[in-house]
């Protein structure tokens, strides 16, 4: 039975998302997904912005077996980062951002951009940590 449904009663339904967000075209949330569409079209644009991007690359390893599923991987020519799309700030991710921010103060691992859906195709980048000299990626699209 696939992860994203569950049978209730005679019928499969939707399984609810653990904040309650609605789960599209395998991303956990609609702002994700967007943000998502928004860097294929970076992707292929001509010239490309970017070279490639991941969705949910491999768990970063923070402390133990504490591990932070950071949303997107994005190269560009000159720079590699990971991008979270936030839209509740809940314990846990307050917990796994300061341990990164402990952890890699200068984006020793991969600078960190956190975005956050303001409207309809409107993102913003509401906290960094490591991108100095970095081109602070799309706001709008």
């Amino acid at each position: 039975m696939p992860r994203d449904r569950i049978k209730k009663g005679d019928k499969m339904m939707a399984k609810q998302n653990k904040y309650n967000n609605n789960r599209s075209a395998g991303y956990d949330s609609n702002a994700e997904k967007e943000y998502g569409d928004v860097l294929e079209l970076l992707r292929i644009a001509d010239p490309p912005e970017i070279i490639s991007y991941q969705h949910h690359p491999p768990a970063v390893v923070l402390v133990g077996s504490v591990k932070w599923r950071i949303d997107f991987f994005v190269e560009t020519e000159k720079h590699k980062f990971f991008i979270e799309v936030k839209g509740l700030a809940t314990s846990d991710y307050k917990i796994k951002l300061e341990l990164y921010r402990s952890l890699y103060p200068q984006g020793n691992l991969l600078p960190l951009f956190i975005v956050k859906k303001y409207g309809p195709h409107r993102f913003m980048v509401i906290d960094e940590i490591g991108t100095e000299g970095i081109n602070t990626p799309v706001i709008w699209s």
